[in-house]
């Protein structure tokens, strides 16, 4: 029995890992130099078979087995060919910052050898060359991965909302004589309406926008931190980018962002980036609150007590409670610690 083939495979294709991209042709070949590669099974082609139990048949070319069981002793198999492939990806850093070359190349000259586990039969060469044009700013740093960006701040202001207005935080549980649990009904709190949970969503959104639509070569002095600072300031505050912001934002107080300098274990924070300094951290501050008046439920002198027969009667209006909330938020990132 005797399979003949050969295959020849080229392909390209374009990959990422994490922040590095690369272009990257692959090549196979299995098949003998040139000729089909041969798989082959069966008796040795050159001799002679005889079934028998008198051995003295034997002589040159003939081989003397003494039953069919035996024959099948005999059988063999074979492999004729190689296999070569190659791997040539050409790799690129963010920003236009550097890049690299990797080649890698497998060979197999004889199949047989693989198979009989001979020393030698499998060979690899491996060349990889990576040049830095520039050394990267903090900034592309930050910008090599934006969706692992994004879902950092998502889930830091989800561990926020479940431990304050999550269904179980302590504002969601608050409750307190003659007001009861007005407070919280009025921040929607346990609910998905509640002021975190909506700027949440505003804030993961405007990452994305910011994020995708960032050019680090643009001009002018704004970083893509301060275009987000801004793009936020107008989301929550009271003109978004495409009509109302959510109003959420303490009076006359912007979204900002601070840049630090790490010097003998001391942060020195900056409100402007300047590349020339050794920036390693920075954050965003959100400064949320509202004022506003909500209205109380009748006040409720009931004592519980039949036995003391008190009885209370006001003629006002329905009590009204002025309402101010602030909540300082604040996430960033650091270059030995990650995001916070």
């Amino acid at each position: 029995l005797k399979l003949s083939f050969s295959i020849k495979s080229k392909t390209d294709f374009k990959a990422s890992v994490g922040p590095f991209t690369a272009d990257i042709g692959v090549q196979a070949i299995i098949d003998d130099y040139d000729e089909d590669l041969s798989i082959q099974f069966g008796l040795e082609d050159r001799l002679n078979y005889y079934i028998s139990s008198n051995r003295s048949i034997a002589r040159d070319g003939f081989v003397v087995v003494a039953n069919p069981g035996k024959l099948v002793d005999e059988l063999d198999a074979s492999v004729s060919g190689q296999l070569f492939g190659e791997v040539i990806a050409k790799l690129k850093l963010p920003g236009g910052i550097g890049g690299g070359n990797a080649y890698v190349r497998f060979i197999i000259p004889d199949i047989n050898n693989l198979i009989q586990k001979k020393p030698n039969a499998f060979n690899v060469f491996y060349n990889v060359t990576f040049d830095v044009i520039a050394r990267p700013s903090f900034l592309q740093i930050l910008l090599t991965d934006p969706e692992g960006i994004v879902q950092a701040v998502d889930s830091v202001f989800k561990e926020a909302e479940a431990m304050s207005l999550g269904r179980t935080g302590v504002v969601t549980r608050f409750s307190s004589p003659l007001i009861g649990d007005a407070i919280p009904k009025s921040l929607k709190a346990g609910t998905p309406e509640n002021f975190l949970a909506k700027a949440r969503r505003t804030v993961v959104g405007s990452l994305y926008e910011v994020l995708d639509a960032y050019d680090d070569g643009d001009d002018g002095d704004s970083t893509v931190a301060d275009l987000l600072a801004n793009v936020l300031t107008g989301e929550l505050g009271e003109e978004g980018t495409y009509g109302p912001g959510l109003d959420v934002l303490q009076s006359g107080r912007d979204v900002t962002v601070s840049y630090y300098e790490h010097v003998d274990g001391e942060r020195i924070e900056y409100s402007t980036y300047d590349q020339s300094r050794q920036i390693e951290s920075l954050m965003w501050t959100l400064p949320l609150g509202q004022k506003y008046q909500i209205e109380l439920p009748d006040l409720d002198f009931e004592l519980g007590n039949d036995a003391l027969p008190l009885q209370l009667n006001i003629n006002a209006a329905p009590p009204v409670l002025e309402l101010e909330w602030t909540f300082n938020f604040a996430f960033g990132y650091d270059s030995q610690d990650g995001f916070f």
